[in-house]
C-alpha cells in the first residue's frame, strides 16, 4: 500500500509538472495595457517555440517518467531554441533589407541612366543626384520596401499579431511628457560623443561624411528630401526596428531587446562616422517606447533626432565658422536646459521612476549573444554590413 501510495504520489506530480510545463509563464508587462498583455499571452501561447521564459512554480528542468520518457523539456533548452528561431527570422528579414537598398542604391541609378534618366549616386554617401522627381521617388520607393517586405517576412514567419508588433495606445502618460524632452537633452549629449568618435577616427585617416539629406537642385526637390529624412523614415524606420523587432525580443528581456534593435538599426547604416549616433539614440528610443507602451513615443523621438541631425548639417554646409559655432552653441543650450529642467521636474513629481519590467530568463546575456550571433543569418547580415561600410569608408 505504502508503495502504491508513493506512486500515485509521483504520478500526480508528473501530471502537475507536465501541465505546467505545457504552458508558457503568464508574463504581464507593467508598461503595457491589458489589451496588450492578454495578446501578448495568446500569442506566447499558440506559438510552441515560444515558451523562452523560466517557471518559478516548475522547478525541475526535466522530468522522466517510465514507460513514457522525457515528458517536460529543458527550460534552458526551450529558450535557446526559441531565441535562435526568432534570431534567424530577423536576420533573414535584414538581409533582404541591405538586398533592397543595394538593388536601389547601386543597381537602379546605372540602369536609369542607360534609359536616359539624368541620375546618379555618389560612391561614398550612396546619395543620389540628377533629376529632383526621379531621385525623391526613388528615394521615397526604397526607404518604403526595403522595410515593408523585412517587417512582413517577421510578422508572416513569428505569427506576430499587429497589435502586439505596433503598440500604440500610451499606457504611462507621465513619462510620454518626459520623452521629448529628455530625447531634446539627448540630442546635443550623443552629437558631442558622436563628435569626439569622429574626431578620433579621422586621426587614423577615416573622414566623416553625411548621408542625411541629398543634395537637390530646386528647392521643392529640396522641401521634399527634407520631408522624407525628417518625417517619413523615422516613421517607417521605427515601425520595424522599435515595433517588429524589438516586440519579437522582448520576451528575452527588455533591456536585452533594447541592445539588439539598436545594434541591428546601427548596422544598418554602413556609415562608420555615424554608428555611434544612431545606436545610443536607439537606446534611449527604445527604453523610452517600452517604458510609455506605445510606439508613438518612438516615432517622435527619432523624428527629433533626426530633425537635430539634419540641422547640423545644414548648418554646417551653410553658415560660416563663426554662425555654425553660435547656431551649435544657442541649440545645445536650448535643449539640454529644457531636458534638465523636464527630468527634475519629473523626479520631484513621479514614483515609479523610469525603469522597465524586470523579466527572468534561463539564458544569461552571454548566453543569448552568443547564440544571436552564431546563427548564420546574423553572420551574413554582420558581414554584408561590414563590407558595405568598407566600401564606402572615406579614407584619406
Amino acid at each position: 500500500m505504502a508503495r502504491l501510495s508513493e506512486k500515485r504520489i509521483a504520478d500526480n506530480e508528473a501530471v502537475k509538472s507536465r501541465n505546467l510545463a505545457s504552458k508558457p509563464p503568464q508574463v504581464k508587462y507593467k508598461n503595457q495595457d491589458s489589451g496588450y498583455n492578454n495578446a501578448y499571452r495568446k500569442w506566447r501561447s499558440e506559438s510552441r517555440i515560444f515558451l523562452g521564459h523560466a517557471d518559478p512554480d516548475n522547478p525541475n528542468e526535466m522530468i522522466y517518467e517510465d514507460g513514457v520518457g522525457i515528458i517536460a523539456e529543458n527550460r534552458t533548452a526551450a529558450e535557446r531554441r526559441s531565441l535562435v528561431y526568432v534570431h534567424s527570422v530577423i536576420m533573414w528579414a535584414m538581409v533582404f533589407y541591405l538586398i533592397i537598398e543595394l538593388c536601389f542604391n547601386s543597381v537602379l541609378p546605372p540602369v536609369l541612366g542607360m534609359l536616359g534618366a539624368r541620375i546618379g549616386t555618389d560612391a561614398v554617401t550612396g546619395l543620389m543626384y540628377g533629376n529632383d522627381v526621379i531621385v525623391i521617388i526613388i528615394m521615397y520607393v526604397c526607404e518604403t520596401v526595403k522595410r515593408l517586405i523585412p517587417f512582413l517576412m517577421m510578422k508572416k514567419a513569428l505569427n506576430m499579431p499587429i497589435n502586439i508588433a505596433l503598440p500604440m495606445k500610451i499606457y504611462d502618460r507621465e513619462t510620454f511628457g518626459l520623452a521629448i524632452p529628455a530625447a531634446l537633452m539627448c540630442f546635443p549629449l550623443v552629437s558631442a560623443f558622436s563628435g569626439l568618435f569622429s574626431r578620433f577616427l579621422s586621426t587614423v585617416g577615416i573622414l566623416p561624411y553625411n548621408n542625411i539629406v541629398p543634395h537637390m537642385n530646386t528647392m521643392t526637390g529640396s522641401v521634399a528630401a527634407i520631408l522624407i529624412s525628417v518625417i517619413y523614415i523615422p516613421i517607417i524606420s521605427e515601425l520595424l526596428m522599435r515595433g517588429m523587432i524589438l516586440h519579437s525580443l522582448r520576451q528575452f528581456g527588455d533591456a536585452y531587446a533594447i541592445l539588439i534593435s539598436a545594434v541591428v538599426s546601427t548596422l544598418c547604416v554602413h556609415n562608420l562616422t555615424q554608428m555611434c549616433y544612431v545606436f545610443i539614440s536607439a537606446i534611449v528610443i527604445g527604453h523610452f517606447a517600452l517604458r510609455t507602451g506605445s510606439m508613438i513615443t518612438a516615432v517622435i523621438m527619432r523624428m527629433i533626432f533626426k530633425l537635430g541631425a539634419a540641422s547640423a548639417w545644414y548648418a554646417e554646409r551653410y553658415l560660416s565658422a563663426e554662425d555654425n559655432l553660435l547656431f551649435i552653441g544657442i541649440t545645445f543650450t536650448i535643449c539640454l536646459t529644457v531636458g534638465l529642467i523636464a527630468i527634475i521636474n519629473f523626479i520631484g513629481k513621479s514614483r515609479r521612476g523610469i525603469g522597465l519590467t524586470a523579466i527572468e530568463t534561463e539564458l544569461t546575456l552571454k548566453e543569448k549573444l552568443t547564440e544571436a550571433l552564431s546563427c548564420p543569418s546574423s553572420l551574413l547580415f554582420v558581414a554584408i554590413s561590414a563590407a558595405l561600410m568598407i566600401i564606402t569608408l572615406n579614407v584619406v
